[in-house]
């Protein structure tokens, strides 16, 4: 209280509009006994502000790359793989954050630690705070529905805006229920031939045979033959057009009408084929995809990255990686009645998330076709694979009519 009570004075007579030499008396006084009170008072406090709030690690001052003065800050954690994962996610979400390695925290029952605080602040720029506590449990032990329990408790008592729990050896089904019920985030560690990361990521994907029905390909120009497309530059044309068919089935899989894409050139393009002299135009390729959705059981891994148990994603380490999905086989896979949710097929992501799509279209070219590259010709919004809102009522409209 008296702390306060000097500093207002100190602050009051500053602004006061009296002699200046009065001021400077005044001030002069009383700065030497506000600044030995404050010293005082935070030799005094120290220990116990540094128990409740423990001091993130300086960082050096050359950091290098975006992540690591990050990492530095986690250093009490003794995996380093987990640091620069960790550190990864907190860069993606907010550069800036603020961390915190094994805080205390007071609660009703007690103190509690949370392993990482991280402070930031969110899009409005409200300041947010989320809690990583970390479960290193034996192997053939998945964390319970009782560790998410305990984790959700935390997260009240610290007030935290988010929680992040992440395991070794993975989460149980009623676990992985609870989390999502309660919008925490559960990840495991994926590091491929590391016997210390024990969790095998078992993931239900789905899978597509795609038919392209009644392919039709077409081109305009001149010196052209109607039976046959041209080779260019060493590859098929056809085959690029097929590719491309196959893509653009891929990117909707929503359609089940007929779809005609055209592909316009920037400028004619000539080339000689058979002793004759060709100017291409345009091409295109119309189709009617038939999609039957499939689901199956693999297993994830992959050489630095964490899983996440919430969203059915993995998120990959910086750097050199690579990523492996087992137990691929379309022939035994299960064949679904309904498409499912849009968010289960592998369309959407978040920044940093590895993205896949598993399809087998028919027909496409033979295994070793060379494809000829004729992207950097052709104008760039005709090689949007995803059709936009327009197109698609254009198509759905074609193909009312053509009944």
């Amino acid at each position: 209280m008296w702390i306060a009570l000097l500093l207002s004075a100190f602050f009051l007579l500053r602004n006061l509009a009296i002699r200046a030499r009065r001021v400077t008396v005044l001030i002069s006084v009383l700065a030497p006994l506000v600044m030995l009170v404050v010293v005082v008072a935070v030799l005094l406090l120290r220990p116990q502000w540094r128990k409740a709030y423990p001091s993130p690690t300086a960082a050096p001052a050359d950091v290098g790359d975006e992540t690591s003065h990050i990492e530095h800050l986690l250093a009490p954690l003794p995996d380093s793989t987990y640091r620069q994962l960790v550190a990864s996610v907190i860069y993606a979400f907010d550069p800036h954050a603020t961390l915190s390695v094994g805080a205390l925290v007071d609660a009703a029952d007690g103190t509690r630690r949370v392993d990482i605080e991280v402070r930031s602040s969110g899009k409005d720029g409200a300041p947010l705070l989320g809690a990583i506590d970390v479960l290193d449990l034996p192997s053939g032990r998945k964390a319970d529905l009782a560790l998410v329990d305990a984790a959700d408790s935390k997260r009240t008592d610290s007030k935290a805006d988010a929680m992040l729990l992440r395991s070794n050896t993975g989460f149980e089904p009623d676990a992985i229920s609870k989390a999502k019920r309660k919008k925490m985030g559960l990840i495991s560690v994926l590091r491929q031939g590391n016997q210390r990361v024990k969790a095998i990521i078992e993931e239900e994907i789905y899978l597509r045979k795609i038919t392209l029905q009644d392919l039709h390909l077409t081109w305009s120009g001149s010196g052209l033959r109607n039976d046959r497309m041209p080779g260019y530059n060493g590859g098929s044309i056809s085959d690029w057009l097929e590719v491309h068919a196959g893509l653009i089935a891929a990117a909707n899989p929503e359609v089940t009408f007929e779809i005609l894409k055209d592909f316009n050139f920037k400028e004619p393009i000539q080339f000689e084929a058979n002793g004759r002299q060709i100017t291409l135009t345009s091409m295109a390729v119309s189709f009617t995809p038939q999609v039957q959705w499939l689901s199956q059981t693999v297993q994830l891994d992959a050489k630095a990255g964490i899983y996440d148990y919430a969203r059915d994603r993995v998120r990959l380490a910086p750097g050199s990686n690579s990523y492996t999905v087992s137990g691929i086989d379309f022939d035994h896979a299960k064949p679904l009645s309904l498409p499912p949710d849009r968010t289960q097929k592998g369309l959407e992501h978040r920044p940093g998330e590895v993205e896949f799509a598993l399809i087998d279209v028919t027909p496409a070219p033979l295994p070793a076709t060379i494809i000829p590259k004729m992207g950097d010709s052709i104008r760039p919004e005709d090689l949007h694979l995803k059709l936009t809102d327009e197109e698609l009522r254009a198509l759905k409209l074609r193909a009312d009519q053509r009944k």
